[in-house]
């Protein structure tokens, strides 16, 4: 593929679609892989490697690491999607081989690209019929960058996507949505910027107990010291919220140090 084809990644409009082959099979179109970021294993083995370091030098370190590997977000395809990587999975010979996902993407000009896209899996843990998962350096509602050859790309999202959120909504009617951050799976929110911008979130990752994620509004994604949230701002569990019918994991949680208070919608784990 030329180096203007791959040039046309950064203004596509993003036409998501799914063809099916094995490894090892020719393809049609030298395509691009899209490869896992391994920050978080790279963070714990920088700490482990340099365990006298200060809090601060660990947070830039991380940051250096995040702004090159990015940070693991899990996609998740609709149930037809799903049910048509099923249906491929159901007709390979070898069912030990992983299956090649290629997407396919479209530019508003009509030239396509072609992208290896990680293993879809199937884990009820996720709350989501099968996922991928993604490296991603900025993320919003409406598009997210990742890394292809090394290259930042911005694409929006597909409608057959979803990404898991945090909520901020009204602290009295509980519906009213304020703003949205697209956050990692298994990630918790602990606390929340005293504007009310960006939301920090615990790590799935005893080692990395000192870190929090930051994910701002706008998309952007930072490490952060966990010592230097707002202690002010104590958070409580409601109890009584409204219930959502596709949704039994819904959680709501309020931060609060009286003068300013945030009310977030998020889900938890399904098992």
């Amino acid at each position: 593929m030329s180096k203007f084809s791959l040039n046309l990644l950064f203004t596509v409009l993003f036409i998501f679609s799914l063809d099916f082959s094995i490894f090892g099979q020719r393809v049609a179109i030298n395509p691009f892989q899209v490869k896992l970021s391994p920050v978080l294993e790279q963070i714990k083995a920088a700490k482990a490697n340099n365990p006298n370091q200060t809090i601060e030098e660990l947070v830039k370190n991380a940051n250096d690491l995040l702004q090159t590997q990015g940070f693991n977000f899990v996609f998740g395809f609709d149930a037809a999607t799903c049910q048509k990587i099923e249906q491929a999975k159901a007709n390979q010979q070898d069912k030990s081989v992983p299956l090649n996902l290629r997407g396919t993407f479209m530019s508003v000009t009509g030239e396509k690209a072609s992208l290896i896209l990680p293993e879809a899996k199937f884990e009820k843990a996720e709350c989501l019929p099968c996922f991928m998962q993604i490296p991603v350096f900025e993320i919003t509602a409406n598009d997210f960058v990742t890394s292809v050859m090394n290259q930042n790309i911005k694409l929006n999202f597909p409608p057959n996507f979803t990404v898991h959120e945090v909520q901020s909504v009204d602290n009295k009617d509980l519906t009213t949505v304020i703003k949205r951050w697209k956050i990692p799976f298994r990630t918790t929110p602990l606390s929340i910027s005293y504007d009310g911008n960006v939301i920090y979130l615990g790590l799935n990752e005893p080692e990395l107990n000192d870190l929090v994620l930051m994910v701002f509004s706008e998309g952007v994604l930072q490490f952060g010291a966990k010592k230097d949230l707002n202690a002010d701002l104590k958070l409580k569990n409601l109890k009584e919220f409204p219930a959502e019918e596709n949704n039994p994991n819904v959680r709501f949680i309020n931060f609060s140090d009286g003068k300013v208070s945030f009310t977030i919608k998020f889900s938890s784990p399904c098992s």
